[in-house]
């Protein structure tokens, strides 16, 4: 058996864990899901075959509600959820053509600073401009992590989150100015009284 370990309260990650590995194949299952005694006393951990352990993997960037992207440092773009896809209006292979470099408002200093801080810390999080498919930008909420993969490669997993809809004042009933011969009914309605 392999250990996957995730830092969350028990009755989430329970609930991640039923949700994402729901249907899963016969050939794999949670054994057991609960505290790590000692060290760990801080974290769940579930213990899964190593075939769940893929199975939850793939599941949670597949079926993520947000935009879930693999890079490298360099920039390269390996792989992108539907939902990077949707937010993005692009194809996962067109955002992996692009790479950060077509999905990145590069005009934004702040994209600079953010990757030198992930570079010096092996994290980031704060607030980006990012590009659409047909080139518009738009504010995203951006945290990343670097990570060293099975073979001692540098890869960073990127979360984003369109913060177009946060920031967009509220839509109320369009205010008409209105004509003057309006302004003037009324007026004289109000001398006439």
């Amino acid at each position: 058996d392999a250990v996957f370990g995730m830092a969350m309260p028990a009755g989430l990650m329970r609930a991640a864990l039923v949700a994402l590995v729901e249907g899963a194949s016969a050939q794999g299952s949670i054994v057991e899901v609960g505290n790590v005694p000692a060290l760990r006393q801080q974290s769940q951990f579930a213990r899964v075959t190593p075939i769940d352990a893929y199975t939850l993997s793939s599941a949670m960037f597949a079926r993520s509600l947000d935009p879930v992207m693999f890079t490298s440092p360099n920039g390269q773009i390996l792989a992108a959820n539907p939902a990077a896809c949707r937010v993005l209006n692009l194809s996962e292979q067109e955002i992996r053509t692009r790479g950060r470099s077509g999905i990145a408002d590069t005009s934004d200093p702040r994209w600079a600073s953010g990757l030198r801080e992930r570079a010096s810390t092996g994290r980031f999080f704060g607030e980006l401009s990012m590009l659409r498919g047909d080139g518009t930008p738009f504010e995203a909420e951006v945290s990343s992590a670097v990570f060293e993969n099975e073979f001692g490669e540098l890869r960073t997993v990127v979360v984003f989150r369109d913060l177009t809809e946060r920031d967009r004042p509220p839509q109320g009933p369009e205010i008409t100015q209105p004509d003057e011969a309006a302004l003037a009914a009324i007026a004289q309605a109000v001398l006439d009284v």
